[in-house]
């Protein structure tokens, strides 16, 4: 009786199977697809003919410049389309590799785009309003005059591959000169708490445009508040900005406040969306007792 049942089964599952089968060997090759937009090796085809990349893409020893390479790789300069002269100087068109190299200079020696000093410079070609506001810092007049304090890479990492976002290393960062028992002792714990307050903030601004990409249908009823949401952005954008002064009150009060008011427009965003509930997605909304705590 139970194998008649299982046969059965078997019987009335088989044309399903054989659907899904079919579906599956006429999806599309997305591999394949990749491999004929890249270039040489895989890499982006964004970088044919830059011999810088495709150069060092086949160097395995020695370990440090072939380790170099690939936190560039993947790294945000990367799917940007930005190649080793950029930063390190050089000529990716030269096919040899004293041409190529020319004016490139060790990070360690001071007429090297990368050095220390010449960090901002270097940075600043592309990154330019953080930069200004970064070289307006006290941190910056330090490194001018000593060569101390952080500059572009303590932060955001060698190939721009990192940034320091979780708030602890942020504290943990600072207090690397902010010791305690010095006058500014108290800095990383302030950092820490800066970097919290942004956090929230992008969370809740994304939030609110969470709910507005769920509706595309409702965007003629929400041109007010997606004005309000990218008014929002721009001002966080200048809190951050703000923080590469080192200015911490400033960029805290800013963050507290999109905080503030992108609570406010999560809110109306969400009573503008008929049955709301069914369009959450993966976000719960706080419960009043929570609301209230923040």
């Amino acid at each position: 009786m139970r194998s008649s049942r299982q046969a059965a089964l078997v019987a009335l599952a088989m044309p399903l199977i054989m659907v899904l089968i079919i579906m599956l060997t006429r999806l599309p090759d997305v591999d394949a697809q990749r491999a004929r937009q890249a270039g040489p090796g895989g890499l982006s085809a964004k970088f044919r003919g830059n011999n810088c990349v495709t150069c060092h893409a086949t160097i395995s020893e020695p370990l440090a410049l072939s380790a170099h390479f690939y936190q560039w790789r993947g790294s945000r300069h990367e799917a940007a389309g930005i190649g080793c002269d950029k930063c390190h100087g050089g000529d990716p068109q030269a096919k040899q590799a004293a041409a190529a190299h020319r004016g490139v200079a060790p990070p360690a020696q001071p007429t090297g785009s990368l050095h220390r000093q010449n960090q901002s410079a270097t940075c600043g070609a592309c990154h330019r309003e953080v930069t200004e506001a970064f070289v307006q810092s006290e941190h910056y007049r330090q490194l001018r005059n000593s060569a101390e304090g952080p500059v572009c890479a303590t932060c955001h990492g060698h190939m721009a591959s990192a940034v320091i976002y979780w708030p602890p290393e942020t504290a943990k960062l600072c207090a690397s000169c902010h010791r305690s028992g010095t006058d500014s002792a108290g800095l990383p714990a302030r950092a820490q708490d800066l970097i919290s307050a942004f956090t929230r903030a992008d969370e809740i601004l994304e939030w609110g445009g969470f709910l507005i990409e769920s509706n595309p249908g409702r965007r003629a009823q929400l041109r007010a508040e997606i004005d309000d949401l990218t008014r929002l952005k721009t001002t966080l954008s200048e809190a951050k900005r703000e923080f590469h002064r080192f200015n911490l009150e400033a960029s805290r009060t800013s963050a507290d406040r999109v905080f503030t008011d992108g609570y406010r427009l999560k809110e109306a965003i969400w009573k503008k969306i008929p049955s709301r509930r069914s369009h959450q997605g993966n976000r719960s909304e706080p419960t009043r007792d929570q609301t209230e705590r923040q």
